[in-house]
């Protein structure tokens, strides 16, 4: 006998890919985007030329998300096989 959750779900990490990608749009099927949901401003988790996202927060799409959420820049020491370099 299967049992599934019935609790809320939270899918969140680092996809190393874009909300344009196959994967994201696979991933996020049926989920809510937390930053589209309670972010604000452009949402940069890559340092790139231009804003871009590839860290990712999704939940149910009954779940309510409330914060207004902002990403900050940390000043930090990348490790040299990190994708945030």
């Amino acid at each position: 006998m299967r049992k599934e959750w019935k609790g809320k779900k939270i899918v969140c990490g680092d996809f190393n890919n874009t909300s344009y990608s196959w994967m994201y749009t696979k991933i996020s099927t049926n989920k809510k985007d937390a930053f589209i949901e309670a972010g604000k401003g452009f949402g940069q988790t890559y340092n790139y030329w231009f804003p871009m996202r590839i860290d990712f927060i999704l939940t149910d799409e009954n779940a309510i998300v409330t914060s207004i959420f902002k990403l900050f820049r940390k000043i930090f020491r990348p490790l040299p096989y990190s994708s945030k370099n």
